[in-house]
């Protein structure tokens, strides 16, 4: 069996694609020079390796998770647990602080169908990502 190769936006093949997101977070980190690093951790397998790498930089201050409402409780426990083990701080901003309640949404408009994507992700993600960004952004003194 022939070993499976990822490849890029380019379609250049990928052989080390954690070394490859290593990299790229360490240009963005020269670039920009954030003070703080934060890994949007929603549970899924993708997140659980972006923040592993992110981990690894100094400038980590630790994860991000939204709960909007709408996961399953399992995945926030995960989630939890994950950033328990590996001793990452972990931020859990919700929808509902930003009086964002799903449930109260469906039944005033009804299911969002996939024309309601952006609404949807504006009113129970973006909100919260707003609020981490006001909640952490550096005072002028901080900056580097």
């Amino acid at each position: 069996m022939s070993e499976v190769t990822q490849t890029d936006f380019f379609k250049r093949p990928v052989i080390d694609p954690v070394a490859r997101a290593a990299r790229i977070l360490d240009v963005a980190i020269r670039r920009y020079k954030p003070v703080k690093v934060f890994a949007m951790f929603s549970g899924g397998h993708d997140s659980v390796c972006a923040a592993h790498v992110a981990s690894q930089r100094p400038e980590f201050s630790g994860c991000v998770h939204i709960n909007t409402g709408i996961g399953i409780e399992r995945t926030r426990e995960y989630v939890r647990r994950t950033c328990e083990d590996f001793s990452w701080p972990l931020l859990e901003y919700h929808a509902l602080d930003h009086g964002q309640d799903y449930e109260k949404i469906v039944f005033k408009h009804g299911f969002p169908g996939p024309f309601a994507h952006t609404m949807m992700y504006n009113r129970l993600k973006e909100r919260c990502i707003r609020s981490l960004t006001r909640d952490h952004k550096p005072k002028p003194s901080e900056r580097k």
